[in-house]
Formats: structure tokens, C-alpha cells, sequence
């Protein structure tokens, strides 16, 4: 599990130019090794990925597609693809 998550976490991290450590301690309560283990692919809380991306100050949009990456990750990939977001229509304004 995680490594969908894992993989994009750590090129948002170094697209930022931060290291691990810089995470952590910008990170309230997560260690260099939770860092670790997010980016490795073991398994983390959800509440571990939002203190890890507050940290690094992530937009919405961006938590966004972690929270559904994270989703993917628990459910394994044969399940994950049985479900298929679709956007809302647009609505009309009167």
C-alpha cells in the first residue's frame, strides 16, 4: 500500500527543494522516519499524510489528489480501478 502515494509525495517534496528532515521538522508530531515510511510505500495514517502535507504548505488541489491516491493505495489496484470519478455536471443558474 502507498506507493502511488509515496512516489508523488516525495516529487512534490523535492520539486520544493526540501529533504526529509525539513519536512519533519516543519511537521508537528511525524519523525524523519514516518517521512521515510510515507515515501517508501508502507502504510500510513491519513492523518500522518495531512501533517506531512501542511508542512509543506500544499494547496488544496494538491491534498486533493493525495486524499484520492491514499484511497487507491488502501483499496489495491484490481479494486481501485472498479471505481471511475466522474465530474458533476454543470449546473444551471436561474
Amino acid at each position: 500500500m502507498g506507493k502511488e502515494t509515496g512516489a508523488g509525495f516525495k516529487r512534490l517534496r523535492e520539486a520544493r527543494g526540501l529533504s526529509q528532515s525539513a519536512v519533519a521538522r516543519c511537521a508537528r508530531g511525524i519523525s524523519r522516519a514516518s517521512i521515510v515510511a510515507l515515501e517508501s510505500g508502507l502504510p500510513v495514517k491519513l492523518g500522518t499524510l495531512k501533517v506531512a502535507a501542511n508542512a509543506m504548505d500544499m494547496p488544496g488541489h494538491e491534498w486533493l489528489a493525495f486524499v484520492i491516491s491514499w484511497v487507491r493505495d488502501a483499496l489495491g489496484e484490481e479494486l481501485a480501478n472498479e471505481f471511475v470519478i466522474k465530474p458533476l455536471p454543470e449546473r444551471k443558474t436561474r
